[in-house]
């Protein structure tokens, strides 16, 4: 990758910085666990912190709570896909199952319901991203009706962009500040195995401007497959590593390759930022590879009955991370791979032959949080059956489940505030 080559040119060390201190929000320093060294290297500028083996994790607080069990349909959720945050903390929730896109004070309160289903302006079918710009418009992707439509503050069409089709997923666009609009769309070759990703960047008024390649790392071969006739299935092999990416705020790539807790991420100036942090490796253990491999092997003999496994075995350790998001103030936030826990909520009962085995373990949900320039704040440990939507600063939102599967739109405050933390004082 290009960034990978740029850094193993560069040999003079230009400058270095140490940092063991760090600006608490009233401006006292507070003594951190971990320290933070600068390199810059030819092209690339190196962050590595050390001394992060076990640090502090900062717990998040409720703050705001919609939903309900049974009530009014503006207050029911089924199956909430999309949101997205607006500059006074006002939420824009697109619910999949209702087909409706509801918009939400600061304070929870019900505001108006945005379009509808169907094919008509204003009118949606399959949505792939939802995104909030400064000025309180709002950009669905539709690609059912494979465009962009553009909702003015008040939740009146403004305007329809013609989009190129894609997968249908979630979080698959993202408006940057400039008021691009980047898409996320998956491309096929001959074999349905060899597909990948691509960004398409449209500028002011809809139209394309650039089609970006997302970050690929060569890794070693970790996939298993399944064919019959005409059907091909293909996974990663469980706990294999794999190629993470997320574009922040002004268009760039953030990435890594999961088995080495290092990212990059692109500068305007042409430089990269590697980020680094001292962590241990997290062990599989006998009880999550065995049932890892049931459920895959449960899944390709979906396509082939009688398969056997064709691939790598499992490791005997996780990936360091396992998710990558860039959100509102250009943090990074990473999650990390935390030792398995038996579920005690999971169904033990005897599956049925055409239901995946269960999965008994779990793992706590736990995000290590970084500055835009790399300096390490710390971790933030979100509630289990927790979906990360939005962050920006000490505020994260998303959804959360209850013991009986109800869905609820919650906004949590993170304590003590990760402001200042590890940043340049």
């Amino acid at each position: 990758m290009r960034a990978l080559a740029s850094f193993a040119l560069g040999t003079a060390v230009v400058v270095a910085a140490v940092v063991a201190v760090a600006c608490s929000p009233s401006g006292a320093s507070q003594p951190r666990d971990w320290r933070t060294s600068v390199d810059t290297i030819g092209d690339t500028i190196q962050v590595r912190t050390t001394g992060t083996s076990n640090p502090r994790r900062h717990a998040p607080v409720p703050e705001m709570r919609i939903g309900e069990l049974e009530g009014a349909d503006e207050y029911t959720f089924g199956a909430v896909s999309e949101m997205g945050v607006g500059a006074a903390g006002d939420l824009y929730v697109f619910d999949r199952q209702a087909m409706q896109l509801r918009r939400y004070g600061a304070d929870g309160r019900f505001v108006r319901n945005i379009g509808r289903k169907g094919g008509g302006p204003g009118e949606y079918d399959r949505v792939n991203g939802l995104a909030v710009a400064t000025d309180g418009r709002v950009f669905l992707w539709d690609a059912g009706n494979a465009r962009v439509t553009i909702f003015t503050a008040e939740g009146e069409p403004e305007a329809t962009w013609r989009m190129q089709g894609g997968f249908f997923t979630s979080n698959a666009l993202a408006l940057d500040s400039a008021g691009r609009v980047h898409t996320r769309v998956g491309t096929f070759g001959p074999d349905v195995t060899a597909w990948r990703t691509i960004v398409v960047r449209y500028g002011a008024g809809g139209a394309p401007v650039d089609t970006l390649e997302t970050p690929r790392f060569e890794l070693p071969f970790n996939q298993i497959v399944a064919r019959r006739e005409r059907s091909t299935s293909s996974n990663n092999v469980p706990y294999t590593a794999s190629t993470l990416w997320a574009l922040d705020r002004e268009g760039r790539f953030v990435y890594g390759r999961s088995d080495q807790y290092a990212l990059y991420r692109e500068r305007p100036d042409g430089m990269v930022l590697r980020i680094e942090r001292e962590a241990a490796p997290v062990a599989v253990s006998g009880a999550e590879r065995s049932e890892r491999e049931a459920r895959a092997t449960w899944q390709m003999r979906t396509t082939d009955p009688a398969w056997r496994w064709n691939g790598p075995p499992i490791p005997d350790v996780k990936p360091y991370f396992t998710n990558l998001r860039v959100v509102e103030d250009g943090r990074i936030w990473v999650q990390i791979s935390q030792p398995g826990e038996r579920n005690p909520d999971a169904d033990t009962t005897e599956t049925a032959p055409n239901r995946p085995p269960p999965l008994l373990y779990r793992e706590a949900q736990v995000w290590g949080v970084v500055a835009p320039d790399g300096y390490y704040l710390g971790q933030v440990e979100l509630p289990i059956a927790f979906t990360l939507f939005a962050a920006r600063g000490d505020h994260v939102w998303g959804v959360q489940r209850d013991e009986m599967d109800v869905q609820y739109v919650v906004r949590l405050r993170i304590e003590p505030s990760l402001a200042g933390v590890g940043e340049r004082g």
